[in-house]
């Protein structure tokens, strides 16, 4: 059986959020609950999570903060002592707005790139050596504040593209548990980076 490791989901909680590009993260862990027969419903303070283990994929443990994105990583550090989980176990799903919307990739370690869920795991678990599954969810157009669109709901005729790339981000994920991360990131990268301008900060 592989190594204990813990897939996280970032996002916000509450209804006013469902649907937001901000949450995605949510989306795919809760697609990987149905692919592990293990629903992500249990209820610790500031998390939902579960549970999974099978000779495929190993002991899999799931969870979605619920402290809001800024302090995702307050409950995330107590999940992973409670489960004997290091940090560097850990792979988070984040939206990420320096991908084209659907583009998917895999890496491990890294900068935050202004995206403050990130910044409080680091912070919290004291690393930055965690795996990262980033979703794109693309930029605004115009002027818009990007802290504000992130946090609008995906538009109904992204449905086909964002179906698409939620599987794809399932898939990879379970290629990142059953097999080697070189391996994964082949299967999962895909796509180009926008560049990022100096002067933002992303949220």
């Amino acid at each position: 059986m592989a190594d204990r490791r813990a897939i996280v989901g970032l996002g916000n909680p509450g209804v006013r959020y469902h649907g937001t590009r901000h949450n995605i993260g949510f989306v795919v862990v809760d697609g990987l609950g149905v692919e592990l027969g293990a629903p992500v419903t249990a209820q610790r303070p500031g998390a939902f999570w579960s549970r999974s283990a099978s000779a495929e994929f190993g002991e899999v443990f799931l969870a979605k903060p619920q402290t809001f994105m800024n302090c995702s990583g307050e409950p995330l550090a107590a999940l992973l002592a409670e489960w004997d989980v290091p940090a560097t176990s850990v792979l988070v799903v984040h939206d990420d707005v320096d991908l084209e919307l659907g583009r998917l990739k895999l890496k491990r370690g890294g900068g935050t790139g202004g995206h403050r869920g990130l910044l409080s795991i680091e912070e919290e678990t004291g690393t930055r050596d965690f795996f990262r599954l980033r979703f794109g969810v693309g930029r605004p157009d115009g002027g818009q504040d990007t802290a504000e669109y992130v946090l609008e709901a995906f538009p109904e005729t992204s449905g086909e593209v964002l179906g698409g790339a939620v599987g794809r981000a399932c898939r990879g994920a379970l290629d990142w548990l059953q097999l080697d991360f070189e391996a994964a990131m082949k299967s999962v990268n895909t796509g180009r980076e926008k560049p990022v301008e100096p002067d933002e900060s992303g949220c």
